[in-house]
Order: C-alpha cells, then sequence, then structure tokens
C-alpha cells in the first residue's frame, strides 16, 4: 500500500525547512558580522594603533611663543602649532617673527628655532634594539640652535643647509645661521661638525670655540676663532628703576668684555618687546668701544635690551639673552 502523507505531516515538513532556512541565514549572516568584527579589530586597529604609535614617535615641542605653523608633508596642509603637535618626517616648521620653539628629536637632541625661520624635519628615525637612529634637519632661512646629547655608532644627527651638509657629533652644541642674503654661518661652542659644501664637496671640521661663514657660492669666506657673547650685569634682568620728577630717566647699559677677543665693538637695541622685530625697536646704536652705555630720556613702561660682539674682521657674536627692566613712578614702584 503506498503511503500518504497526511496534512499534519505536510505542514510539519514545511514548518522544519523555514526554521532550516532561517538557521542557515542567520549563521551566514553571523559570519559576515564575525568576520567584520575580527577585519576591525585585527586589520584597522593595529593600523590606528602604528598610526598612534608613529604620532607618539615623532618629534615633540618642548616650548612654544608666538606662532608657529606647521606645515603637514602627507597633506600639504598648515596649521598653528600647539603643545600637543607631533612633527613626522617631512613636515616644516615656521616660526614668524615673533615666535621661537624648541623640539625634541628622536635621539634626544634638541633645536631652538629663531624668529623668522623655516625648518624642515627631513629624518626623525628611532630604531629599537640597538638599530640605527637618524636624525635630520633642514634649514630654509634663520637661525637655529642644535644641541646633541652622547651618541652611539649607530647614530646620526645631520643638519642641512641650502649649502652645506653638517654631521653633528655627540655632546655638540652648534647654531646653524642661514642669512637673507644666501650667506650662512655656523658656530660651535661645544664638540664638533663635519661640514662638506653642497657644490664642490669640499670638507672640514669645525671644531668647539669656531666660526665658519662661506659666500654664496659655498666657498669659505672666514674660519676664525668664535666671539663669545657678551655678558649683561646691569641693570639686572627685571629690575625696575624709579624715574624722575619729569617721568623719564637716564639707564646705565653695562655687559661684561668677551673673553676671545681684544679689540671688538658692540651692538646694542632696545626693543618694546623681547622679539626686536624692526617696528619693536626704539634705540640702537652700534661701533660702541667700551662695555657701556647710557641711554637717556626714557618714559614709563618696559624695555628689553640685548648686545652683541663685532670683531675687526666683522665677525658678530650671538646676541645675549634679552634684558628687561621697567620704568616706574615713585608711586608705582
Amino acid at each position: 500500500m503506498e503511503d500518504k502523507l497526511s496534512r499534519l505531516d505536510v505542514e510539519w515538513v514545511g514548518v522544519s525547512k523555514r526554521r532550516l532556512y532561517t538557521f542557515v541565514f542567520l549563521l551566514a549572516l553571523t559570519l559576515m558580522l564575525g568576520a567584520g568584527l575580527s577585519f576591525y579589530l585585527y586589520g584597522k586597529q593595529p593600523a590606528l594603533a602604528r598610526e598612534a604609535t608613529k604620532a607618539e614617535a615623532g618629534a615633540r615641542f618642548d616650548a612654544l611663543e608666538g606662532e608657529v605653523r606647521v606645515t603637514r608633508a602627507a597633506t600639504r596642509k598648515t596649521f598653528v602649532a600647539d603643545g600637543e603637535t607631533r612633527l613626522l618626517p617631512g613636515d616644516v616648521v615656521q616660526t614668524q617673527p615673533t615666535a621661537r620653539a624648541t623640539i625634541t628629536l628622536a635621539d634626544g637632541s634638541t633645536l631652538s628655532v629663531r624668529p623668522n625661520s623655516v625648518i624642515t624635519i627631513a629624518e626623525n628615525d628611532r630604531a629599537e634594539g640597538g638599530g640605527t637612529t637618524r636624525v635630520r634637519v633642514a634649514v630654509g632661512s634663520g637661525q637655529v640652535k642644535v644641541s646633541t646629547v652622547e651618541q652611539t655608532p649607530q647614530m646620526s644627527n645631520v643638519v642641512e643647509t641650502p649649502l652645506t651638509k653638517n654631521r653633528l657629533s655627540g655632546q655638540t652644541a652648534a647654531s646653524f645661521d642661514v642669512l637673507e642674503d644666501k650667506t650662512e654661518e655656523v658656530r660651535v661652542m661645544t664638540g664638533s661638525v663635519e661640514s662638506k659644501a653642497s657644490v664642490g664637496g669640499g670638507h672640514l671640521t669645525i671644531q668647539a670655540g669656531e666660526y665658519v661663514a662661506r659666500h654664496q657660492s659655498g666657498n669659505i669666506k672666514r674660519r676664525e676663532h668664535l666671539l663669545d657673547t657678551p655678558v649683561p650685569y646691569a641693570p639686572h634682568d627685571r629690575e625696575r628703576i624709579e624715574t624722575q620728577a619729569d617721568g623719564t630717566t637716564s639707564v646705565a647699559l653695562q655687559w661684561a668684555h668677551p673673553l676671545s677677543a681684544s679689540s671688538v665693538s658692540y651692538r646694542v637695541e632696545i626693543a618694546s618687546s623681547p622679539f626686536f622685530v624692526k617696528p619693536g625697536i626704539i634705540f640702537e646704536r652700534e661701533r660702541l668701544i667700551a662695555p657701556r652705555l647710557l641711554v637717556t630720556k626714557f618714559a614709563h613702561g618696559n624695555y628689553f635690551w640685548r648686545v652683541q660682539a663685532v670683531s675687526a674682521t666683522g665677525q658678530a657674536s650671538e646676541w645675549c639673552r634679552p634684558q628687561k627692566f621697567t620704568l616706574v613712578g615713585a608711586a608705582e614702584d
């Protein structure tokens, strides 16, 4: 006898198939979601982590004063830097006329970027486990002072300018100045710098206490003993000075004579801000022989002054650190 399915059997078979299809669909959906989640957790997040690690490993600003702009190498977008900004290879840093910055690099060295300067963080790679650490900075214009720490043979710290490529040894303090007329100056305070001309390949070692100036061609214009920076001592920094009855007074500026030169003159500037931008300079004098200057008829207010030495050959020392004095009335003191 032929078996026949009852209505109840037909309904049971139909329900079971729907449940089976539903189960398969849900299983497939679960697998796809799982694969997506796995990609997110093990694919995307490590990439983000690598980017975060890369950012953390970038050069960092230790000090910012005024408006310092950064142009990202990856996006070519320019923005104003803050204390959280990290600098990656290829990024360009530009200080405005009333700005300066201090940057720490991967090898522990520091850059002091002066106002009106443009630099590029060309390389900033730190290798773990004793690998090679490479730091390379390009100075396009302005002045940068570099201080390196103790180095191992696997560490390399290079400063490039339009005219030279300079490798710094450990424990070196040196400044690199690219002037408006395209000439350049290097001052080595401690340590040594291996300097190679971009054109012609001329090579020399600049030792501690030396100064080298180059023509626009890259040829050496002057190589001589580094002129020490004058040391100001009166009035002392942040001193408050009482004015006379007419609201003005005279101030005697004094500084110590550099030890490295027997015959120098001095240049003095007084400004309304510590940046000494041209519009803010209210007094300047050069070719002074004695290490002192009396300035007269200054009214109430805050003033900043600085002095540099100039040798008979024309070498100019670094400016001394800006000194501040304040002229106040008798009631304000």
